[in-house]
């Protein structure tokens, strides 16, 4: 049996990956709705907090209105980030910030998220994406 190649980063569809995922985060803070359905391929599976919504359709119809609310309320802030691709499958890994006020309340969270895009059709489509977070120790 052959041994699997080693994954290791592609500069170039690792770079093209993350820069699917930084869209998305603009299209939120911007509310571009539309440019966020676009971005996520239809049967996405998205991880929140114990909850899963599974086809961009469930997202749309569910979490992403909220989503899109919050993120007009409150600034996120990428404070790492790692981006990998083999063959037309790529993953980013981020750590981020969200600091701002929401429903009345103070918003100083710690994120992390991970995205897992395909190319399909010439396009890194979201197909997966896993979201938590907790209240900023401090």
């Amino acid at each position: 049996m052959p041994t699997p190649a080693p994954v290791a980063p592609h500069p170039d569809a690792a770079a093209q990956a993350a820069a699917v995922v930084d869209d998305f985060h603009a299209s939120v803070a911007e509310n571009y709705r539309e440019r966020v359905l676009q971005l996520l391929a239809p049967d996405v599976a998205i991880f929140e907090q114990g909850y899963t919504e599974s086809s961009r359709d469930a997202y749309a119809d569910g979490h992403l209105d909220s989503d899109l609310l919050f993120a007009a309320s409150t600034r996120y802030e990428v404070v790492h980030r790692e981006a990998y691709a083999s063959g037309d499958l790529a993953w980013v890994i981020t750590q981020a910030r969200t600091t701002g006020r929401f429903s009345g309340q103070s918003v100083d969270i710690d994120n992390t998220e991970t995205m897992v895009l395909q190319r399909r059709g010439g396009r890194w489509l979201i197909v997966h994406i896993h979201w938590s977070a907790h209240p900023r120790a401090g």
